[in-house]
């Protein structure tokens, strides 16, 4: 399985204030917007170019308008073709989820707080870096259950985070890892195999045409 050659995207670029950024990240993301990069008053947030048309610019500014009362400026630039990964690794710091967890960017030392379990990434613009706040909230409730002898299904797994973290929670069970984007399921086979976690299977899947659920 090879991840796709990367292509054009559009950076739209938002002046706010830092402690704005959780709330404009879960927001950019119901645009199905899923790679940020966080500085000092300033969001980025990246989407393929062949996603970014009248339409798309219309809807972010009433989903924006609808929370602010008032579209908050951002300006919208196409971005060519570049090594992204190489870009990820550049800006990418390590996110302390809480005193229990901490996600690291591979093959890098950090200070480590005694008993605290280290989640190394190679991202590669899969979601799941830890910067979400889907992601951190997902990791602080899977703390607070017992995963020992549950079945596990990570769905749009991106770099295989909240599997691997559920493995070293204790999760015993054989879990199935998977995501509909080919370079996302490449990124978490790599990141389970950094991790060293084992019996966590990791397909390409579509959700909506594949998975039958019952959920009680």
């Amino acid at each position: 399985m090879q991840p796709p050659k990367t292509h054009n995207h559009i950076e739209l670029a938002f002046e706010i204030e830092t402690d704005l950024h959780e709330l404009y990240i879960a927001l950019l993301s119901q645009e199905e917007i899923e790679y940020f990069l966080e500085e000092d008053k300033k969001l980025l947030a990246y989407l393929p170019e062949s996603d970014w048309n009248a339409e798309k610019e219309e809807s972010i500014k009433k989903l924006l308008q609808d929370t602010f009362d008032s579209i908050p400026h951002f300006t919208a630039s196409f971005m060519a073709d570049r090594n992204w990964n190489a870009e990820w690794e550049a800006h990418l710091q390590p996110v302390e989820i809480s005193d229990r967890f901490l996600i690291i960017q591979h093959q890098k030392e950090y200070d480590v707080k005694p008993g605290q379990i280290v989640i190394a990434i190679n991202p590669k613009m899969s979601f799941g870096t830890g910067y979400h706040a889907t992601t951190r909230l997902m990791l602080r409730q899977m703390e607070e259950l017992d995963l020992a002898d549950k079945k596990i299904m990570d769905i749009g797994t991106g770099t295989g985070v909240l599997a691997i973290a559920a493995r070293k929670l204790g999760n015993r069970n054989p879990i199935l890892a998977f995501d509909n984007n080919a370079w996302a399921a490449e990124n978490a086979v790599e990141n389970v195999a950094e991790n060293d976690v084992a019996d966590i299977r990791v397909e390409l899947l579509d959700a909506e045409e594949e998975i039958i659920a019952n959920l009680e």
